[in-house]
């Protein structure tokens, strides 16, 4: 499609496309853009710990939210420096998965890693299984809602489990471009 490439994390990276950055950004603060935005990482926690655990690392409160939540926040290093900032997307208290940014990703799993030492939790990293697709841009609710009549009542910083041709995925209204944006998160069988 034109793209101009560039190295990001070992990713290849579409920068632009031919018709210029202007266009791009005018098409998703008017109308809809979709990003393919697999190069974040995907970590879960899971287990009778995970609650305590994600409260316990994070700067924003984790314990106690209500399922299908999503909650941004820093997690800080020993030192008080910032480890990076993060998605904490709540299944339920045992069930949560997480999405760092694409150059941390090996970082902030093994702080996870580190941290978790005194947690009955376990830690699955999803980069290589999963990938994401974003949908950005004030005509998004119209376009998902031909797809998934769910999202009618989708509230900011909240998630659905949904299903698409036998394989889950998640839809979650997180977006933050200044538009209403969504993201899709599922296996690379589907998004590939």
């Amino acid at each position: 499609l034109g793209a101009k490439i560039v190295d990001f994390s070992a990713w290849e990276m579409p920068l632009q496309y031919s018709k210029g950055i202007t266009y791009e950004h005018m098409a998703v603060r008017k109308s809809v853009g979709l990003f393919d935005i697999s190069h974040m990482g995907r970590l879960f926690v899971f287990g009778k710990d995970a609650e305590v655990f994600l409260d316990y690392i994070s700067t924003n409160k984790i314990f106690g939210k209500k399922d299908y939540v999503a909650t941004y926040t820093i997690w800080a290093s020993e030192h008080g420096g910032v480890v990076d900032d993060v998605l904490i997307y709540r299944r339920s208290s045992q069930d949560f998965f997480i999405v760092v940014n694409a150059g941390n990703r090996q970082k902030d799993f093994e702080h996870l890693l580190k941290e978790a030492s005194k947690f009955n939790v376990k830690i699955k990293d999803r980069y290589d299984e999963d990938g994401i697709l974003a949908v950005q841009g004030p005509k998004s609710y119209d376009l998902l809602m031909e797809l998934y009549p769910e999202v009618e009542d989708l509230k900011y910083m909240r998630f659905l489990d949904l299903s698409y041709k036998g394989e889950s995925i998640v839809l979650s209204r997180t977006g933050y471009t200044g538009n209403r944006g969504y993201e899709f998160y599922a296996s690379n069988v589907l998004i590939r």
